[in-house]
C-alpha cells in the first residue's frame, strides 16, 4: 500500500492506494496414499486473501483445461475422476491487481493394480506382472508357504521302519501369493495353490484375488506349463499348456520343426510327462507362427486368459 496526498488551499486529501496482489493457496480434501497420490474423491478449495489495507479479494479463478477455459471459483471444486489433474488459479482484488497464476498437481488413483501370470522362457520360471491404469512402476513379488495337514480322516500309514515304527502321511500344500503394490498404495494379493512340484512343470490352481484387503474366491481357474529343452538351453523342444477359468479353457501346443503354436479345438489339462499329448493327431481350432506363450490376468476380480 501507498498513500497519495493532494494539497488543495487548506484541505489536505491523503487517498491509500492499492498496488498489491492478492494471494491464493489451495488445500486438499481427500484421503492422501503414497507417492502424492490420493485414493479417494478429493475436494480442492482456493482461499484468497488481499493485504490488510488492500482494496480485498473480488474474484478467483481456476482452469482444469491447460488455461483454455476459466471458470470463477465460488464453491469448493470435486474431483471425482481418476488422474492427473493440473489445476492453475489466481485472484484479483477490487483494484484489478492481478496475482500470478499458481498451479497444483492433484493425483487420483481410487483402483488397485491387476496381475498377469505368465510363463517367463528366459528364467524358466512364473513370472508375475503388475498392470495399471494409472501410476506406473507396480512392484510384484512372489512368495511361498509350506503348509503340512495330518490326514486324520483316513490316518493313512505307510512304511514300515526296520525296527516296527510306523510313519503317518501328511498332506502338504504349497500356497503361493502374489502381491502386488502401484505407486498410489494400493495392493493386489492373487492366491494360488501348487499343484506340482516336477521340474519343467508349473501346475496351478488359483483360489482368490484381494484387492486392497477385499477378499474374492476364485473357482475352477488353474494354470498349467510344462517345457523340455536341449542339452544346451538354448532352443525348446517342447512347449505346452492348459489354462481355464470359470468360462473358457485353452491347450497349446509348440512345435519347433514348424515353428508353429497349434491351439486345440477341445482343450484338456496337460500330461505329467514330456510328450505333446498326442496334439499332432487331434482337432487343432487355430496354428499361431512362433512360440505363443498363453498368460492369466486379472481383472476386477475375474480370471481371463491371453495370448
Amino acid at each position: 500500500e501507498e498513500s497519495k496526498v493532494e494539497v488543495s488551499g487548506d484541505l489536505v486529501v491523503k487517498e491509500n492506494l492499492d498496488i498489491l496482489a492478492p494471494s491464493t493457496s489451495n488445500s486438499l480434501e481427500g484421503i492422501l496414499g503414497t507417492n502424492d497420490w490420493h485414493t479417494s474423491d478429493v475436494t480442492l478449495l482456493l482461499p484468497a486473501t488481499d493485504d490488510e489495507n488492500g482494496s480485498g479479494v473480488a474474484e478467483t479463478k481456476y482452469s482444469l483445461d491447460n488455461a483454455s477455459t476459466w471458470v470463477t471459483y465460488i464453491d469448493p471444486i470435486a474431483l471425482t475422476q481418476e488422474g492427473i489433474f493440473n489445476v492453475q488459479y489466481f485472484s484479483i482484488d477490487k483494484a484489478g491487481n492481478k496475482e500470478e497464476t499458481k498451479t497444483a498437481i492433484i493425483k487420483i488413483d481410487k483402483t488397485a493394480p491387476e496381475a498377469k501370470l505368465i510363463f517367463n522362457v528366459a528364467t524358466q520360471k512364473l513370472e508375475v506382472i503388475g498392470r495399471d491404469n494409472l501410476s506406473e512402476n507396480v512392484v510384484a513379488t512372489i512368495s511361498e508357504q509350506v503348509n503340512i495337514e495330518n490326514d486324520h480322516a483316513n490316518d493313512r500309514r505307510n512304511v514300515f521302519w526296520f525296527w516296527g515304527w510306523l510313519k503317518k502321511e501328511n498332506k502338504k500344500k504349497i500356497i503361493g501369493t502374489a502381491t502386488l503394490v502401484d505407486q498410489a498404495g494400493h495392493k493386489t494379493e492373487v492366491v494360488w495353490e501348487k499343484k506340482s512340484s516336477k521340474d519343467h512343470r508349473i501346475d496351478l490352481a488359483i483360489s482368490s484375488i484381494a484387492y486392497d484387503g477385499i477378499k474374492e474366491d476364485v473357482t475352477n481357474s488353474s494354470l498349467q506349463y510344462k517345457w523340455m529343452q536341449d542339452w544346451w538351453k538354448r532352443k525348446y523342444l517342447l512347449f505346452a499348456s492348459h489354462l481355464s477359468t470359470e468360462e473358457v479353457s485353452l491347450e497349446s501346443h509348440y512345435f519347433p520343426s514348424k515353428n508353429q503354436t497349434w491351439l486345440m479345438e477341445k482343450p484338456k489339462e496337460i500330461a505329467d510327462d514330456d510328450g505333446n499329448d498326442n496334439a499332432e493327431k487331434r482337432p487343432v481350432w487355430k496354428k499361431m507362427t512362433g512360440m505363443i506363450i498363453p498368460s492369466i490376468i486379472t481383472d476386477k476380480g475375474s480370471i481371463k486368459i491371453n495370448y
